[in-house]
């Protein structure tokens, strides 16, 4: 029986002509670039963390204009536009409470209209359209680009190690503080978080990559590539990322096996994990890689000092302009660690800037984009990648400040990861079986 596109799967299929896959991954590079204005933001350069927010807005919004001129694209974004009510809440959520703090206090700031309109921006685009550009074949570019993005910046890591060197071309690829003979690598980030998160995207990317390689060349090739991405994992002494790959890993296998097969592996998992847990406790040299002795590394003190700062301003929050986050966290109790900081808990952050709302919402898009994927038609390679990708992104935002559209790499990373999961049932169409048409009656 012949097979035919559903009414609704003709109107979301893009021709393989259209498809914008080779240059689209450019204009993801080079928004990449002026979106990383992270630290600028969190530790005190608010002016140019404002002209941060107005470049990396400009940029987005170029890139987004060339790729709505295409008309496929277009009549995607339009429809994945519709069935995304949650990002238009996200930014509806996000624009009255910055309203009402400028109203509050008798100042519109501009540092939160900057803010706000580069999150409205990043999300809309992020979180709608770029994974329309990404159509099928440019899904094969966006995960291409994260697999060089994760090995290139892995192989700066691996430079540090062996050459010990902790520059290179007069850019600092790793922090001070060696342990075990070898420096927290940060690669061209601030930090090593940053590092660790661009490996391990590497690596989840690499297993999708692995499923589309033909020859046993292309396969020995990317598992050696995605080897250099755990290792990257490693050198940069991230515990965040230590606890994001054994779950985004759980996560690639159960989302490929059967409802039994998945219930008899969490229940193992779990006691599994137990057992991890508590050989490593019992372990000097486990315990002191992974550093057991120095805690939650100051978030036992950041995390009650924001929700005390969110129970103050359920409503509206502090707002959003400059440096004004981590002063309010160390008002609120941050000041015992001796610097002012954020809470280093995306959806924290956001409730400290923008009252309860919008976290809340932030995590009901999260429960949906997942839900959406598992029960699309997507192909298992690209639920299982993605599913996985997911995993380190949300393990990281509970622990770093990257939060859906927000103003750094790390943050449009996981925008578009959502975006995608998103938006796989306009990505990939159900097809249903046209009836056979009856012989004519002689």
């Amino acid at each position: 029986m012949e097979r035919v596109p559903t009414e609704r799967a003709c109107m979301t299929e893009v021709p393989p002509k259209a498809s914008p896959h080779r240059w689209v991954v450019l204009a993801i590079l080079v928004s990449l670039l002026p979106l990383y204005a992270r630290q600028f933001d969190h530790y005190g350069n608010a002016g140019l963390a404002n002209r941060a927010y107005v470049i990396a807005l400009v940029v987005v919004l170029v890139a987004a204009g060339a790729l709505a001129a295409q008309r496929p694209v277009l009549a995607l974004f339009c429809d994945n536009l519709a069935r995304s009510p949650l990002a238009w809440l996200y930014c509806v959520c996000l624009a009255l409470t910055q309203l009402a703090v400028s109203i509050g206090s008798h100042d519109l700031m501009m540092g939160d209209a900057f803010r706000v309109g580069g999150y409205v921006a990043v999300t809309v685009i992020g979180f709608v359209l770029f994974p329309c550009a990404l159509h099928r074949r440019g899904m094969d570019a966006w995960w291409n680009l994260l697999f060089l993005i994760g090995s290139v910046v892995a192989g700066l890591g691996l430079y540090t190690v062996v050459t010990g060197s902790t520059s290179f071309l007069g850019i600092r690829l790793a922090l001070s503080s060696p342990f075990l003979g070898i420096h927290a690598v940060s690669g061209p980030f601030h930090e090593a978080n940053i590092f660790g998160f661009t490996c391990l995207l590497g690596f989840t990317a690499g297993l999708y990559r692995l499923g589309a390689c033909r020859t046993i060349g292309a396969r020995c090739l990317t598992l050696l590539l995605m080897s250099l991405c755990v290792a990257g994992v490693f050198w940069s002494w991230s515990r965040a990322m230590y606890v994001a790959l054994p779950l985004a890993m759980a996560v690639w296998v159960l989302v490929g096996v059967g409802p039994l097969a998945r219930k008899l592996l969490m229940v193992g998992g779990a006691f599994l994990a137990v057992g991890l847990w508590l050989a490593i406790q019992a372990s000097p040299f486990a315990s002191s890689v992974l550093q057991l002795e120095i805690g939650l590394s100051g978030r036992d003190i950041l995390w009650p000092a924001a929700i005390a700062a969110i129970a103050d301003r359920p409503l509206t929050g502090h707002g959003m302009n400059g440096d004004l986050l981590i002063n309010v966290v160390n008002r609120y109790g941050g000041w015992m660690l001796g610097a002012p900081m954020p809470a280093h808990n995306g959806f924290l952050d956001l409730g400290v800037q923008a009252g309860l709302s919008v976290p809340l919402v932030y995590i009901l898009v999260i429960g949906v984009a997942f839900w959406r994927l598992l029960r699309s038609p997507a192909p298992m390679g690209v639920k299982r990648a993605l599913a996985a990708s997911l995993t380190v992104a949300v393990v990281a935002a509970t622990f770093l400040s990257y939060s859906l559209g927000g103003a750094s790499y790390t943050s449009l990373a996981l925008t578009i990861l959502l975006g995608i999961a998103n938006a796989a049932p306009v990505l990939y169409p159900e097809r249903v079986e046209a009836p056979r048409a009856e012989p004519a009656a002689l």
